[in-house]
């Protein structure tokens, strides 16, 4: 079983697919609220992000919501992982120029 966060994104759902069509059992999580749901598996593909409508941050605000989501959140997933010790690997990734290396890894699996 693998467990993919962000499901229902860009690369979460291409993603899913991909390893879908490989004949692998996929959990799809698309909520913060998920972190309980995060189970165990042959591994976690973290692909949740949040990103401002423009290419880059520019309030304040941007920046806040990036640090939140994107880092806090990433760090709150693997401890979550961590702490249930249900996971033979984890794999991190947070946006879609990360897209080649989950095709990649998806590959391997």
């Amino acid at each position: 079983k693998i467990v993919v966060t962000g499901a229902t994104g860009h690369l979460g759902t291409a993603t899913c697919r991909l390893l879908t069509e490989r004949g692998h059992e996929v959990v799809g999580l698309s909520s913060k609220d998920a972190l309980p749901a995060l189970g165990g598996g042959v591994a976690l593909l973290h692909l949740a992000a949040w990103h401002p409508p423009a290419t880059a941050a520019t309030t304040a605000d941007d920046r806040r919501q990036l640090l939140e989501v994107n880092v806090f959140g990433t760090m709150k997933v693997l401890e979550a992982a961590r702490e249930k010790r249900a996971y033979e690997g984890r794999v991190a990734c947070a946006s879609d120029s990360a897209e080649r290396l989950a095709q990649e890894i998806a590959k391997e699996l």
